[in-house]
């Protein structure tokens, strides 16, 4: 009897020492020693970890990481868990800005600070008198200022992801939020056991009692005494590059830069690298089940999701246009010369990889920071032009389309090409083009190698005219083409289809008191027959569907002297479905 009174007692003591808080001071803060930032909104952190002569580190979790990219460098097997501890500190925490506040303070006594419609004064008060609570009544605007003291209540459960309705989104499964409304209020029990709820956007500040031991969520590890590295891919930092294009006396200097977002936590000399490319990351969105909060059900629904719910790639599906991972849509410009850039290769993270790390050197910039930084200027070659792009008349059955360019009609622009003088490539990124400090436009930039050419486009072109009409009627324009048999047949795909002759002109007319350089582009479908000017290029592109005729693009490149009016003819033959 004796012995199971004393075996019960050691128990009983067990429980007790691990029902003891942990001091602030024991929590290792794992600074961030390096980071590898995406333009969407994601990011690579490495964290140092320091255990203590036990063997035993707790660290703060620094963002969400994704399922199957958390990792750590330690050569001694280490058992790692995701715990809530009791964690005491010595001062008052108080937060004045937006938080994740039923996370952050469920299961706490607290003192909240809010703003209040007037109207609910008299509701308020009455509630705070039978609580026992004070309050602090101010003028701001016709809102009044209350604070008070009770029981804050943890976050339910988070909801389940649940089907899409099958006509929306193409009835793909997707994950809903996780309890959108309770992150966005906080609900506090008062001493008479009525309950308040307060929006995030009242509060002004959560005061908790001085000592008290805040229920804290750690990552502990066990099983090394030597320190070693963390890293994983976290959602909550970003990088937004941009250019500026100076043109003055027909050259133009180029500048490039950068803004950095910390959402994670604070940065203290951390390495930071900019990451271009296009990033197959499949479960980026998933979270993995070390971080703080991750519910089963969540976490399966969201890997189903990332497993069929979508054929995008990642960096399609996140954002798209110029704030995507489409790195912000990294699509390649096409070219518009054959340029050697053998010379100007780029660095890349292995042999045969696109995804490019630009190292920035050591940053500081604290959490919920944004701050700007240059990323260097040069001079560049341009050329000014006008730029004109005329859409194929023909649908993939060779069919006649009546607005091919959606209505818009002939749209010239004035455009500038050059060339990415920097030694590694310009990202998809917002270029501001000035010229001698006064801006002329603003447009996006394409993916461009170092040493290749870039074209943007600056403002539409209302001094040079351009027009383009084709026929489809088979009228004979030379001998060449009488022998081609207008009208034979064809079988494809199980489909019939008869040979159509087709015949375009363009007119372009420059109205300046000066030369103006044309690029004008145009896509067809079927085989060229004739053309009054030779292209300057003829590139067919590697089919993408299953089409009867072969898309062509061509380009014609010649000046226009002030005045100048210019027509050319362009004849093709395609396969027209019955």
């Amino acid at each position: 009897m004796k012995r199971a009174i004393t075996w019960w007692m050691v128990v009983f003591s067990a429980a007790a020492l691990a029902a003891e808080p942990v001091r602030e001071s024991e929590v290792d803060a794992a600074p961030v020693v390096s980071v590898g930032l995406f333009k969407n909104g994601f990011a690579l952190v490495t964290r140092r970890v320091t255990p203590n002569a036990d063997g035993i580190a707790w660290v703060r979790p620094a963002g969400q990481p994704s399922y199957g990219t958390f990792w750590y460098s330690s050569t001694d097997p280490l058992r790692i868990t995701s715990e809530v501890i009791r964690l005491r500190r010595e001062d008052a925490p108080k937060f004045s800005e937006w938080t994740e506040w039923a996370e952050t303070f469920g299961g706490r006594n607290a003192e909240v600070t809010f703003r209040a419609a007037a109207a609910l004064s008299a509701t308020l008060e009455a509630a705070a008198r039978s609580a026992g609570c004070r309050v602090r009544v101010c003028s701001y605007a016709e809102e009044t200022i209350f604070s008070l003291s009770g029981y804050v209540l943890p976050p339910a459960a988070e909801r389940r992801a649940q089907p899409r309705p099958s006509n929306q989104m193409w009835g793909a499964r997707y994950a809903s939020p996780i309890s959108v409304a309770e992150k966005e209020s906080l609900t506090l029990r008062l001493a008479s056991g009525s309950t308040v709820v307060i929006p995030s956007d009242n509060i002004v500040a959560v005061q908790t009692k001085e000592g008290e031991a805040i229920p804290t969520p750690v990552w502990k590890f066990e099983g090394s005494t030597r320190p070693f590295t963390i890293q994983y891919l976290t959602s909550g930092a970003m990088w937004t590059p941009s250019y500026r294009l100076d043109l003055s006396g027909g050259k133009g200097q180029l500048t490039m830069g950068t803004e950095l977002r910390n959402e994670i936590v604070d940065w203290k000399e951390v390495e930071v690298s900019l990451i271009s490319g296009f990033p197959n990351i499949r479960y980026a969105d998933v979270p993995s089940l070390l971080g703080a909060g991750v519910k089963l059900n969540q976490y399966r629904d969201m890997v189903t999701y990332a497993e069929d719910g979508s054929s995008d790639p990642w960096s399609q599906r996140r954002r798209r246009g110029v704030m995507g991972q489409s790195v912000m849509l990294n699509s390649a410009g096409e070219s518009d010369f054959d340029v050697a850039t053998s010379g100007y290769a780029a660095t890349a993270i292995g042999s045969g990889s696109d995804i490019h790390y630009r190292s920035i050197g050591k940053v500081s910039l604290a959490q919920n920071s944004v701050c700007s930084i240059p990323l260097g200027s040069g001079e560049t070659e341009v050329k000014r032009i006008v730029d004109w792009d005329v859409n194929d008349t023909r649908d993939q059955d060779g069919r006649f389309q009546s607005n091919p360019d959606g209505g818009k009609g002939a749209v010239l622009w004035d455009a500038v090409r050059f060339r990415n003088s920097f030694s590694f490539p310009m990202t998809t990124a917002p270029i501001e083009v000035t010229e001698n400090g006064r801006i002329l436009g603003q447009t996006r930039s394409d993916w461009t190698n170092p040493g290749d050419i870039a074209r943007v486009r600056i403002t539409h072109a209302l001094s040079v005219k351009g027009s383009y009409a084709e026929t489809g009627d088979g009228k004979t324009i030379s001998s060449k083409i009488a022998s081609l048999q207008q009208g034979e047949r064809f079988d494809f795909d199980h489909r019939h289809y008869r040979k159509e002759i087709v015949a375009g002109k363009f007119t372009v007319q420059n109205f300046r008191a000066e030369s103006a350089s044309l690029t004008i582009r145009k896509t067809i479908s079927g085989e060229i027959i004739e053309t009054s000017i030779q292209p300057t290029k003829n590139v067919t592109p590697p089919p993408t569907d299953n089409r009867v005729n072969l898309v062509r693009q061509l380009t014609w490149e010649f000046d226009l002297n002030p005045g100048e009016k210019r027509e050319f003819t362009l004849t093709y033959w395609l396969w027209v479905l019955i």
